[in-house]
Order: C-alpha cells, then sequence, then structure tokens
C-alpha cells in the first residue's frame, strides 16, 4: 500500500522562514509573495488540544500494572501530542511498542513507545485484513540512523531484524503472532490511503497571498507611480545614458523614478490606478478569508475565544461543527490506543481485557436543543442578542463579566438590530402570503 509525504503541509506547519523559502519555491511562487496568510499552526494545534481535552483511560482488572507502565511514563503525553500530530498532517502515524531488557528505569524489562512518522518508512505491506505483516522503517537513536524491519515468517511468527550499536545486522524471532506497531489512522479515501486534516490547503493559502501581494503592488504604484513621457522638463537636465535606463529609472533631481519612454516633447506624468481596484482586490481577500475559516471550524473556535464572535448563531456552528470533526479524531485514537494497550499485554505475556477512554465533551449534546433554540429566539427578536451571548457564554463556561466586556468592545446596539429584525420580519408578513400552521 502506497502513501504520499506532502512536505509542504509540514513546511506550513513549522512556518520558519526557511520553510517559507522552500514552500515558494516548491510551489512555484514569485519571491514577492509573503506566505503572511497561514492558518495551519492554528488548525492543528488546536485539534491536538481539543483530541485530548481531560482524556481518562480506565482499564479492567488485571491491566493495573499495563496501564501505570504506560501513562506513567513521563515521554507518554509528549509521545502522544507527537503522534496525534503526525496523524493530523500525514493521514496517518504508527507507534512502535517495544520491551526492553536492560538499561534506562533499572528494571528488568520495561515497555518502550517509539512514535514513527510517514517519512521514516521504508516499505509497508498489509493482509486482506488490513493487518501489518511487513514494515521498514529507521528511527534515530543517540545521533545514529536504525533501520528496523518487523515481518511475520513462515511459521507465523513475527521476525525483527535490526542494525545494534556496532551496526551489525541481527534477527530475532519473537513469540509472538502480531507485529507490534500500532497505526494511527483518520480515514481512507478510494483514490488516496492517507488523508490529511489540512489535504489541499495550499491552493487557498496561495491564493489568498497571492492576492494580497497584488493588493500591495497596487498601493506601491500609487505611493512611487510610475513616470512617462519626456524626462527632459528643465534646460539644465542632462538626458544621458547614466540618468535615462529604457524601462528602469529616472534620475530627476536626484530622486529615482520608475520610467517608461514615449515619443519626444510630450508631457511627462505618473500612472496610477483607480481606487476601485483596490476594493476589489481587499473585497475579494475577505472573501476568500471567510470562506477559508468556514472550511475550518478551528479557525472559528479560535474567533469565539478570542471574542470575536459575530452572533450566537455563529457560536452554535463553530461549536457543533467543530464537534463533529474532534469525535471523529477521537474514535480513531481510541481505535489506536486500544491496539496499543493489546500489543503491550501481548509482550507481556498477558491476557487483554479492554479498555475505556472517555474525553471531555466539546459541546455537551444536552446543550444542542438549547442552542437551537436561543438561536431561533434571537433570529425572531424575541430575545435580544446580548442575552443570547450570555446564555450560549454560560453554556462554554465563560464568566458573564468577559462576554460582557467583549461585547463593550464591539459597541453593539442591540436595540437597534432587534427593531431592524423586527421590521423585516413585519414586511416579510406584508409582501408573503401567510401559511396557515
Amino acid at each position: 500500500m502506497a502513501y504520499r509525504v506532502n512536505e509542504n503541509l509540514w513546511r506550513l506547519y513549522r512556518n520558519t522562514e526557511t520553510d517559507k523559502e522552500n514552500y515558494r519555491e516548491d510551489r512555484g511562487l514569485d519571491k514577492k509573495i509573503k506566505i503572511a496568510h497561514n492558518p495551519v499552526p492554528d488548525i492543528i494545534d488546536t485539534d491536538i488540544s481539543l483530541i485530548g481535552k481531560n482524556m481518562k483511560i480506565r482499564v479492567k482488572e488485571g491491566m493495573e500494572g499495563i496501564a501505570e507502565e504506560i501513562t506513567g511514563n513521563y515521554n507518554f503525553l509528549f509521545n502522544l501530542t507527537q503522534l496525534r500530530k503526525n496523524m493530523l498532517i500525514d493521514g496517518i502515524t504508527w507507534c512502535e511498542i517495544s520491551l526492553v531488557t536492560n538499561g534506562l528505569y533499572e528494571k528488568e524489562d520495561y515497555l518502550l513507545i517509539t512514535p514513527i512518522k510517514l517519512s521514516q518508512v521504508r516499505q509497508i505491506k498489509y493482509n486482506y485484513l488490513n493487518e501489518i505483516v511487513e514494515i521498514t522503517f529507521q528511527i534515530k537513536r543517540d545521533n545514529s540512523t536504525i533501520t528496523k524491519e518487523y515481518k511475520i515468517n513462515e511459521q507465523g511468527l513475527v521476525e525483527l531484524k535490526y542494525q545494534d550499536e556496532n551496526g551489525k545486522t541481527m534477527t530475532q524471532q519473537m513469540m509472538m503472532k502480531k507485529i507490534p506497531i500500532a497505526e494511527y489512522i483518520f480515514y481512507r479515501t478510494d483514490d488516496a490511503n492517507n488523508v490529511s486534516r489540512i489535504s489541499g490547503v495550499e491552493t487557498l493559502i496561495d491564493e489568498i497571498n497571492t492576492h494580497k501581494s497584488q493588493l500591495n503592488s497596487v498601493f506601491d504604484i500609487h505611493a512611487e507611480p510610475v513616470a512617462y513621457g519626456s524626462a527632459s522638463l528643465t534646460e539644465d537636465y542632462d538626458e544621458t545614458e547614466d540618468n535615462v535606463r529604457e524601462g528602469q529609472t529616472i534620475d530627476l533631481n536626484r530622486r529615482f523614478y520608475k520610467y517608461i519612454s514615449v515619443p519626444e516633447n510630450s508631457e511627462m506624468k505618473f500612472l496610477e490606478m483607480q481606487g476601485n481596484i483596490a476594493r476589489l482586490l481587499k473585497e475579494k481577500i475577505n472573501e476568500e478569508e471567510t470562506s477559508f475559516s468556514s472550511s475550518y471550524p478551528e479557525l472559528l473556535m479560535n474567533k469565539l475565544m478570542g471574542g470575536g464572535a459575530d452572533s450566537g448563531y455563529a457560536v452554535f456552528l463553530k461549536l457543533s461543527g467543530l464537534d463533529n470533526i474532534i469525535n471523529k479524531l477521537r474514535n480513531a485514537e481510541e481505535n489506536f490506543i486500544s491496539e496499543m494497550f493489546d500489543i503491550a499485554c501481548q509482550l507481556k505475556a498477558l491476557v487483554y481485557t479492554g479498555i475505556v477512554i472517555k474525553y471531555a465533551d466539546i459541546v455537551a449534546y444536552n446543550n444542542l436543543d438549547r442552542a437551537n433554540l436561543i438561536i431561533s429566539l434571537v433570529t425572531n427578536a424575541l430575545l435580544d442578542m446580548k442575552t443570547g451571548y450570555k446564555l450560549v457564554g454560560e453554556m462554554l463556561e465563560e464568566s458573564s463579566e468577559e462576554i460582557e466586556n467583549n461585547l463593550q468592545k464591539k459597541e453593539y446596539n442591540f436595540q437597534k438590530q432587534n427593531l431592524e429584525k423586527q421590521k423585516d420580519l413585519n414586511q416579510a408578513n406584508i409582501e408573503t402570503k401567510p401559511t396557515q400552521i
């Protein structure tokens, strides 16, 4: 099964100057285009935070020791965060669970969890049940790269090949029938084996940043307009090759201007654009950014947390849309962690009896109907927007004082808004034939 690594998604997430330069080159963008609009870090980090919100793992009798060893490790949360990031950006990631018998913790043996990125995997094969039967990957240990290969041999047991500290290839047969690699995947489609949470985001980002660059160019034309016409405006002006460069600049009173030549004896003028060009570009950019935010509820949630929501209806959409996405991601994580515990039990020669994972709700389901009711009341001018915000804020567990401050900053005129809404409703009743209920 073939997987594809999209390095540009990682470049957008890291967002360093080197990554921006490499991104522009790979995408064929002009160097003057700045990667100013890049919400990828906000999308990924918000998902990571919400997926693990108040996560609790409960195990059944006999697995308390395994749970303590896995979750009690100081690297567990760090590794889980890295795995979530890998899964969101690459669409898939893996985790090796191994039993180390000497070293770090001064125990007879301990479980070691190692995240594996898609870029580290060299080969992977599955059987008809979609179980891994062979995998080759590389990991870094102590400033060196180690290649490890797992496969199911002819006896149906796991066989491991790896390099020791001296670079010698070692072979080990394990007394288990399942390769100790847990897979963490969002979902697959008919035409792709791994689907990133931000798949296709590059096109949207490039479009917005290109239009922003064009808007800056319009401003530049007005700030430093192009001169055209005759450059010989004064008798003492020496129109020599050094002073006038065709299609480049002229030195006029010791100030350089962009210059385009025209027939002689014509008047020099400055090339300017109509102001509506800038206005149209700005409207286009705002439209694209709004559409982008609508496609990723994580950005709407960030705006909400910053007090930037526009209405109670927008609040509800942010919560309900994001709630569905996070629940799907959590379902994928539950399957992954369950598989990880199963493998750990096999390594420890214990019986896997199951685990239960609980997360905090993004929106409590019993609040969704309440949110619908609030929206309906506000929409029909039966409840002022200010009260609607307060009621929704209680669902978000935000203080009334903080919500009040956010509303005052925006200076909403709720009375006027409701009067206009009521006027619109009355007008609709006049122009539309009443429907009997």
